[in-house]
């Protein structure tokens, strides 16, 4: 874990529909990266979720945050929360099982194609 790079964050829980939610300031999570979308760790009292920061109202990201982590933590929508937020360096994208691999490594446009339609 890279401590430099951990983001402490406080923020105010709400709900739409059944998704809690928490808006995070652009300037505050900046060193965990930039773009459209940034994807991290999320710690909250000793559990750790891979999250993505989704565009929010202007100049915010906003977080989906599991309703069982947040049971586990004792808080819901209208209360606060207390996390931190880390670099995921890790690929999101899924392991091939090996005979995919196999037609994709005999194939260069089946990979393009692919490639063209992964989620990550």
């Amino acid at each position: 874990m890279n401590i430099l790079a951990s983001i402490r964050i406080n923020a105010r829980i709400y709900k739409v529909s059944q998704v809690r939610w928490v808006d995070i300031p652009r300037a505050r999570v900046a060193k965990l990266g930039k773009g459209r979308t940034v994807d991290a760790l999320l710690r909250l009292k000793g559990d750790i979720d891979r999250v993505t920061l989704l565009p929010g109202k202007p100049g915010h990201y906003k977080l989906a945050l599991k309703v069982g982590l947040l049971k586990s933590a004792g808080v819901d929508a209208g209360g606060a929360v207390a996390f931190t937020l880390e670099p995921d360096l890790q690929s999101r994208e899924p392991e091939l099982p090996a005979e995919m691999a196999r037609a994709f490594s005999l194939s260069p446009e089946l990979t393009e194609r692919w490639n063209a339609h992964t989620l990550a």
